[in-house]
């Protein structure tokens, strides 16, 4: 996906296998709206996408609209997240949970609350409303890029059943 994606436009699946063993929602480009309200996941213009060293910043509700990221406190160390493109499926190790004002947008940063520093890591971060059926605050969820699995190779394991079924696969 060397193109930026047209606003709205669906360039992938997120996949949160702590969120439910049948979780897999789209991601779509923009968090206005419109996009937050009908796909249920946006992404951030200007954050990096899949593969690249910097941060993917991903929003979604938390309990309206799919509550997408309903779960988001839950996530804990040993947890994954799975963001599937045309290209494979980047697989994400989770890091930490903060809580931030709204106006704490360097959570966003390609490093993470440092605007001067040079990113080396492929990062995910993971926002939402907090707590719930507020806007007061936000969750923050940050993990860190361990693996790749290109699209002609199988999915990994922990979200291979899943993967089929999102694709139409089921038994496959």
């Amino acid at each position: 996906m060397d193109d930026p994606p047209v606003e709205g436009e669906v360039w992938g699946i997120l996949y949160v296998p702590r969120f439910g063993q049948d979780y897999a929602k789209p991601i779509a480009e923009g968090i206005d709206m419109d996009v937050l309200n009908s796909v249920g996941i946006g992404h951030y213009p200007g954050t990096q996408q899949p593969g690249h060293i910097g941060n993917i910043g991903l929003a979604g509700h938390r309990q309206t609209h799919g509550q997408v990221f309903w779960a988001m406190d839950q996530l804990r160390e040993g947890d994954k997240a799975y963001i599937q493109t045309k290209k494979g499926i980047y697989t994400y190790a989770y890091r930490s949970t903060h809580i931030v004002y709204p106006s704490q947008s360097q959570v966003l940063l390609p490093v993470p609350g440092d605007s001067g520093a040079d990113p080396t890591q492929k990062l995910l971060t993971l926002t939402t409303c907090h707590p719930p059926f507020t806007t007061d605050m936000r969750m923050v969820v940050h993990l860190e890029q361990s693996s790749f699995s290109a699209a002609h190779t199988d999915p990994p394991a922990e979200i291979r059943t899943t993967v089929n079924r999102t694709a139409g696969l089921e038994g496959a």
